[in-house]
């Protein structure tokens, strides 16, 4: 699928994961950043199923379907065995197909997205290695970028922890790219008091809302137990947890549900699902809370940020960077139930904290954030590694 002018720079993005996510949306957001300044992007990712591919026509992006091996935390030894008896065959079929796209820069994420690596160096082109995650190990890093890292012309990080995590802070061939916020889409509205109420809450109940596919590293567990502390508090609320749950983490799903009848919350906790429509969501929610365990740039963050919610978040990717805590937000340390729940009480009992931040929230993002801030600074990244390839 394309839709490509002829007279435009042609960047692949490659992803190693064929279903909409965080990196996904990224992608997408700043492909439209980028169209205006004459760039044109094209998707590269394996096929699994028709979600992704029906968004990327949607937002009028190009797509090629390729197949990406990667290493599963199921059955390690055979997953590796499977991803390395693959990795030639996989090359050869993005290398043609870079050639095919006449593909000028090639921006792949992820720290085993290698394939792509190793195709655009054969090909001859401008590359962007782009760690959004902070989940894999330092020293496994460390190995993967003394083997493969020279290959890329420059590595793109989503925050500065991330950058430290792994330890490349002083390479002198490594940059920050922030994940974007549309703050036209995503900003503060009135529609869960003037509009129909899309949770239908119960008279004076604040909804509680966090965003995320139901996986470990969102923290999920640690979230159900603060609120189990807040059962009894003298404030209605209801919490909502928008996220698939998908099929490789279907017991962590069942041990979460567990835990919330077992804490008798049933009433209290509601999973919504995947949703394509959370700015709608964010705009009918009071308080927005980002309970994870490990994070790098979490999207979702600045888009509660940007619709004006006073949030609660635990100290992950870049929230240090945008969340002072108690000025414009409350930070807390991650998997402490006890000051999460606080936290969160804190805002339930305080309208006036909840308006003070309300208030400032939206000021952090408009100048590192935004959706044209971001795409200027990654237009200034291919430019310069074009430029650097041509010489």
């Amino acid at each position: 699928m394309s839709y490509k002018h002829s007279n435009a720079i042609k960047v692949a993005n490659i992803v190693n994961d064929g279903r909409i996510g965080g990196p996904q949306r990224r992608i997408v957001q700043i492909a439209h950043g980028l169209r205006v300044q004459g760039v044109e992007t094209t998707m590269f990712f394996p096929y699994m199923g028709e979600d992704l591919p029906d968004y990327l026509k949607e937002n009028k992006i190009s797509y090629v379907n390729v197949d990406l091996s990667r290493p599963r935390v199921q059955k390690p030894i055979l997953s590796i065995l499977k991803y390395l008896s693959r990795f030639p065959f996989e090359v050869a079929k993005v290398f043609r197909a870079l050639r095919k796209h006449s593909i000028d820069i090639v921006h792949v994420n992820g720290p085993f997205t290698l394939q792509p690596l190793v195709a655009a160096r054969l090909a001859g082109l401008p590359t962007v290695w782009h760690l959004n995650d902070t989940t894999l190990s330092p020293a496994i890093y460390i190995i993967l970028r003394r083997m493969f890292g020279w290959l890329a012309s420059i590595r793109a990080y989503s925050s500065k922890r991330v950058i430290l995590h792994y330890r490349d802070e002083r390479s002198g061939k490594s940059t920050l790219l922030y994940p974007p916020v549309d703050l036209g889409r995503f900003r503060p509205s009135q529609a869960s008091k003037d509009g129909v109420d899309l949770f239908q809450r119960k008279s004076d109940e604040l909804v509680l809302i966090t965003v995320g596919n139901v996986n470990p590293t969102k923290g999920y567990g640690f979230l159900v137990r603060a609120l189990a502390e807040l059962k009894d508090l003298d404030c209605k609320w209801r919490m909502v947890i928008v996220g698939a749950v998908l099929d490789t983490n279907n017991e962590y799903y069942e041990n979460i549900v567990a835990e919330i009848e077992h804490h008798k919350l049933s009433d209290r906790v509601i999973f919504a699902g995947s949703r394509n429509d959370i700015s709608e969501m964010l705009a009918h929610s009071d308080i927005f809370i980002l309970s994870s365990v490990c994070e790098a740039g979490p999207m979702v963050l600045l888009e509660a940020m940007a619709s004006g919610l006073p949030v609660v978040a635990t100290d992950v990717g870049f929230v240090d960077e945008i969340i002072v805590d108690k000025e414009n937000g409350l930070v807390v340390p991650v998997r402490n139930v006890e000051q999460l729940a606080y936290a969160i009480q804190s805002l339930l009992l305080d309208s006036h904290l909840r308006k003070k931040f309300a208030d400032v929230v939206r000021i952090p993002l408009r100048e590192k954030f935004s959706v044209e801030s971001v795409s200027e600074v990654t237009m200034s990244v291919y430019t310069r590694i074009a430029k650097n390839a041509v010489r």
